[in-house]
């Protein structure tokens, strides 16, 4: 409830709400911060790997690997964790 009716114009308020409404739901909110930063760059026109590499400096990747989602919230944590996957 706490995300209906919001507009996308500060996606970052937008994050904000979903980590409100659902603190420990990780995947959640991992999902949130995938589907905010496409309506974003559908916005601007452009695809949401064609945006996060322009942001990065880069040309997208025609694929980008994946493996798991990393949920410990501090960053040494959460890198210890990503090396362990």
């Amino acid at each position: 409830r706490e995300l209906l009716g919001r507009h996308a114009e500060s996606p970052a308020a937008l994050l904000d709400a979903g980590e409100r409404a659902a603190p420990a739901a990780f995947a959640a909110r991992a999902a949130l911060d995938v589907a905010v930063h496409d309506l974003v760059a559908r916005e601007q026109g452009v695809s949401l790997a064609r945006w996060l590499a322009g942001h990065a400096g880069r040309k997208p990747h025609a694929r980008v690997p994946v493996s798991a989602l990393v949920t410990a919230p501090d960053p040494q944590e959460a890198a210890a964790e990503a090396r362990r996957r």
